[in-house]
């Protein structure tokens, strides 16, 4: 397993300046509203056990293929149909692109417009490949105890949520 360190590019994202060490991959659970839970792999700050963290919210969470496919399923089963703003997904081969809703002209534009993003997948800290959905963008949150449990995962395994986030009321 290969750690990353501080200014490496994962993600389409560099690293933020955080970081005291080398980023290793820690094994845990993440949800946005505390219904749908996913196991994931996420950076670890070797020197300071620190999950890495984005504006309070975890960076950017790995999950394998099966997991990716639910997340995508989840927000689409989420949104309104006809709600403009919500993301687009499609497959690609192994690549699942998104389509984003962005609401800053471009380029003297005045028209909002959909954003593509490449997701390709990655074999960093896993041999199986590994999808960062919403990765520096979504407000992902550590799964407590509870949530993991609900949706039917050992709890005991990683509840990570004693790190608190902002979304837990504690500043992260």
């Amino acid at each position: 397993m290969t750690n990353i360190q501080p200014g490496d590019v994962i993600a389409g994202h560099t690293l933020l300046d955080n970081v005291h060490g080398p980023i290793a991959p820690m094994p845990g659970y993440v949800t946005i509203d505390g219904e749908d839970v996913y196991p994931c792999l996420m950076g670890m700050d070797t020197r300071t056990g620190d999950i890495q963290r984005w504006n309070g919210f975890v960076a950017f969470p790995l999950f394998d293929k099966a997991t990716a496919e639910r997340v995508v399923a989840d927000v689409i089963r989420d949104n309104a149909p006809g709600y403009v703003e919500a993301d687009r997904f499609l497959w690609e081969g192994d690549t699942l692109v998104q389509f984003s809703w962005d609401c800053e002209p471009q380029h003297g534009d005045e028209a909002y417009h959909y954003v593509r993003r490449l997701i390709e997948p990655t074999t960093l800290w896993s041999p199986d490949p590994r999808y960062c959905i919403g990765g520096y963008e979504w407000t992902w949150a550590l799964a407590n105890a509870d949530e993991i449990e609900k949706a039917g995962f050992d709890p005991g395994l990683r509840d990570l949520s004693g790190e608190e986030g902002p979304d837990r009321g504690i500043d992260g």
